[in-house]
């Protein structure tokens, strides 16, 4: 049980941290894991080329499908 006398109003800052946390984040990047420059411009042009002509194709499905009219919206 608290005591009233020693209890503290509002919010309590907890100054101790777990032992077993790690003071910052590290990342190490090794470079035998980086691809080469020329192959990481090569998967970009690859991804953009097969990209496009899927997602011009979901557009035009989704918008097909939304049966999408001329006119003022309707108020009924």
């Amino acid at each position: 049980m608290v005591n009233p006398e020693n209890a503290q109003r509002g919010f309590g800052i907890i100054s101790e941290k777990c032992p077993y946390m790690p003071a910052a984040l590290s990342i190490i990047v090794l470079p035998s894991f980086q691809p080469s420059t020329a192959a990481a411009i090569y998967a970009g042009v690859q991804q953009h080329a097969s990209i496009t002509p899927q997602t011009e194709a979901q557009q035009r499905i989704s918008y097909d499908r939304a049966r999408q009219k001329r006119g003022p919206p309707s108020l009924s």
